[in-house]
């Protein structure tokens, strides 16, 4: 709603600029102030002029120019001058001052004052900063001074009413609002309520959660079986065609079992002794006899281990596939059976879990609607506008 005031104000400003576009080129010297006007000091200006504050924080220094601009335009309006010859007092309401009044300018006609304020009064915002200057073309010191800075008051009083009006009405159709959206959050509850029957939502919910979480644990299961599956088979596989093509037994690990066969490390080391006997008595026949007996036991040996290995190792492969095929078998029935009864439960809180997904929307608006409420409290207690520097009565 604050967006909406600023570009209302905006509106109102864009289209006094374009009626007053000359007026802005006084004599003084505020025609020529930019940004640097926020830490000029008011004597830099006519000692007779009033000097208001905008307190706004626009993004866009063309956006402050307007809203000021704006506030500027409605100085001179019939109920802001009204309320600076009627209604003149101290910030808080409490002592009457009438400072109009009490001057000689003051002619006794309420319409006639107006007019004659209107007519000598001149009110500009000052390009590039936030400020508004109030002074007169006419009356006399100390007369001047004193009605510049009731109106200028008045202008503050006034910004200050309106903006508490705003706030209120604000405030009225935001409490309306929220009791649109507590009745329909109530009207959300009374559906759950219905539809949910003897069950716990948050049980049912739970339980979901639990279910969710074990499907997803046992689809990780399946993948890595299936993995697994999918090596073990190849493994076997390419064991089984090295096999075919008689390169297995020369394979490292055929070759490494063959080594660690008790048979075969037993004629190895008969062998060796009797190659070292025979280096004492290399005519020994009987002993070269022995050797080349030992020799073709270990042949016929690693033969036969490299068979048993070769078995052994096949064996284990071919073990290893259908057993992960049995755990992939019964996994998968387990997550089917749990997949169907995460179904059913899903289906029996589908509606419930809309009726939710709206409660939630409806409590996020009333969450929001609430902290605008509070904006609004906190705003009207604040004035948009605040003197900056009075016209100085000599």
């Amino acid at each position: 709603m604050k967006t909406i005031s600023r570009i209302l104000l905006v509106s109102v400003a864009v289209a006094a600029v374009a009626v007053n576009l000359h007026c802005n080129k006084s004599g003084d010297s505020t025609s020529s102030a930019k940004s640097g006007a926020y830490s000029a000091k008011p004597e830099a200006y006519r000692s007779t002029s009033a000097y208001i504050s905008v307190h706004e924080t626009a993004s866009e220094q063309a956006m402050l120019e307007a809203i000021t601009e704006s506030y500027a335009l409605m100085a001179t309006s019939d109920s802001m001058l009204r309320h600076s010859v009627e209604k003149d007092g101290d910030f808080d309401g409490k002592m009457r001052r009438d400072r109009i009044k009490h001057c000689k300018y003051f002619t006794g006609d309420k319409g006639g004052i107006i007019k004659n304020l209107q007519r000598d009064l001149q009110v500009r915002a000052i390009p590039g900063t936030n400020l508004i200057r109030v002074s007169m073309k006419s009356a006399k010191q100390p007369e001047q001074a004193e009605i510049v800075n009731a109106v200028a008051d008045a202008i503050i009083a006034v910004a200050k009413e309106r903006n508490v009006k705003l706030s209120q009405e604000q405030m009225h159709y935001l409490r309306d609002r929220l009791n649109e959206l507590e009745n329909e959050r109530a009207t959300c509850m009374k559906d759950i309520n219905d539809m949910r029957g003897q069950n716990e939502v948050a049980f049912m919910i739970a339980r979901s959660a639990i279910m969710q979480d074990s499907t997803a644990t046992l689809l990780n299961t399946i993948t890595s079986l299936r993995l697994q599956k999918v090596f073990a088979e190849g493994a076997l596989e390419a064991f089984q065609e090295k096999q075919k093509s008689g390169d297995l037994a020369k394979s490292p690990e055929i070759r490494s079992q063959i080594a660690k066969n008790p048979g075969v490390v037993e004629l190895r080391a008969a062998i060796l002794r009797s190659r070292i006997t025979l280096l004492a008595d290399e005519d020994n026949r009987q002993l070269i006899v022995v050797q080349k007996k030992l020799e073709k036991m270990l042949d016929d040996r690693q033969q036969k281990a490299a068979s048993e290995a070769i078995s052994l190792k096949s064996s284990k492969l071919e073990g290893e596939v259908t057993s992960i095929s049995e755990r992939l078998l019964a996994i998968g029935n387990q997550y089917n059976e749990l997949m169907q009864g995460l179904r059913d439960l899903e289906t029996s809180l589908a509606k419930i879990k809309r009726v939710q997904a709206r409660m939630a929307r409806i409590e996020q608006q009333i969450s929001e609607v609430n902290a605008r409420i509070l904006e609004c409290r906190i705003r009207q207690d604040e004035s948009p506008l605040s003197l900056w520097a009075s016209a100085e009565t000599h």
